[in-house]
């Protein structure tokens, strides 16, 4: 069986859960992973607030999936549980929980930890998972004080599991400064 996080102002297409679920059928992945469209609200409505990222549709070995990683990671594909499936048995037999203790980057943590113990992931193109970013009240948005703390830390972590994947060296460059724009952007916040 299988998880999935939901927000619960988020939306989903009609046909979200039914193209996700072609990953859990024959080949059984152990993630299977939808694309996302991040939309303000304006009004009332839904505004496409960003392009929505390409993804490469299929079923992938983990290293074939972090061959996308720079690809990705900026756009919730590798970082958010929101818009995947987890395997109920990997989250319980490795015991793995979102951090409580933080108040950012949890999400990118938990799968990290995650996606060490996939062998199979399922990546579907569309339809979207729709990410409604609420312009204030967002704990995205709140000032965190120990926020380059935290992105550091990820970035430990980020760099960690690269390693472990043998991954690393083709996303080293990416690493450095999606991460260093990350603080400079707390920075400057």
């Amino acid at each position: 069986s299988y998880i999935e996080f939901i927000d619960a102002d988020d939306t989903l297409d009609e046909a979200y859960m039914e193209q996700l679920l072609r990953g859990t059928a024959e080949d059984e992945a152990d993630l299977c992973v939808g694309n996302v469209a991040f939309v303000d609200m304006k009004a009332g409505k839904q505004v496409l607030s960003r392009p929505s990222p390409k993804l490469h549709e299929g079923m992938y070995t983990l290293k074939e999936y972090l061959s996308y990683y720079k690809d990705y990671m900026p756009h919730a594909i590798v970082g958010a549980p929101w818009n995947k499936l987890f395997r109920r048995s990997i989250i319980e037999e490795h015991h793995l929980r979102f951090d409580e203790t933080t108040r950012n980057n949890e999400d990118t943590w938990f799968n990290l930890a995650y996606l060490r113990y996939c062998k199979k992931i399922f990546v579907s193109a569309s339809p979207f998972y729709h990410y409604i970013n609420h312009q204030s009240g967002s704990a995205s948005r709140r000032y965190i004080d120990n926020i380059i703390e935290i992105y550091i830390e990820t970035y430990r972590r980020s760099t960690t599991f690269l390693k472990e994947a043998e991954m690393y060296d083709c996303n080293e460059q990416f690493c450095k400064s999606y991460f260093i724009g990350l603080c400079i952007g707390a920075l400057n916040g």
